[in-house]
């Protein structure tokens, strides 16, 4: 708070701060500038001192407000695509309305609430971001999640929830076998056999694993 331009005359003046509407006790604050570094909202009497003729002027209130804003968020989400593995993807970055600071932290928690947080917090430059994935040790699979972002600077934060949406698609396939039976004798040496033509047309054979099973 800047109060040196409530005073006026002879210019050498003490400057007084104190807690609530009156002037009472010691003032939390004393110096001849007139700038007070306040941390909390709420009420305070300011009283001036002319130094050269001893005059005091009576206390002046003050109200002070808070106007904090936490950080803007932004998060671009992948979704799980793997059937074997999570493999969603969360990419963070955050900026101010007004002066960006050094850096942020970034959390990541399960679910919509801040009860269960996933990892440890992350540090981000600002103008950077960070992708929460298998990558950087994170398995994102389907589900809800929230990010929490705070302005290193002020310690303000702010935070948004997000949903990663379960992308997988079950392979599609058309089969026909030929089943000839056995017709040897000797157990060790079957010679029947199942002959099995799959058609994949429209997808990439090389992606496809085919397993059988007895039974």
């Amino acid at each position: 708070m800047d109060a040196s331009g409530v005073a006026s005359g002879s210019g050498n003046y003490q400057f007084e701060l104190y807690s609530g509407n009156t002037i009472t006790g010691t003032p939390n604050s004393t110096n001849t500038t007139g700038l007070f570094n306040i941390t909390d909202a709420g009420n305070y009497t300011l009283v001036v001192t002319d130094n050269s003729s001893g005059c005091a002027a009576s206390g002046v209130p003050v109200t002070i407000t808070r106007d904090e804003a936490g950080p803007i968020i932004s998060a671009d989400i992948s979704d799980d695509d793997n059937c074997d593995n999570d493999a969603g993807a969360i990419q963070v970055s955050a900026s101010m309305p007004v002066s960006e600071p050094t850096d942020y932290t970034v959390e990541l928690f399960d679910g919509h609430s801040f009860a269960s947080r996933i990892g440890s917090s992350e540090t981000i430059a600002s103008g950077a971001s960070f992708t929460f994935n298998a990558t950087t040790r994170y398995n994102i699979g389907p589900g809800d999640y929230r990010i929490r972002v705070t302005n290193n600077d002020t310690k303000c934060s702010s935070f948004i929830d997000r949903i990663v949406d379960d992308a997988t698609v079950t392979p599609g396939f058309n089969a026909n076998y030929t089943l000839n039976h056995n017709t040897s004798c000797v157990a060790l040496v079957p010679n029947g056999e199942i002959v099995v033509s799959i058609d994949v047309t429209g997808y990439d054979a090389n992606d496809y694993v085919i397993t059988w099973y007895n039974g």
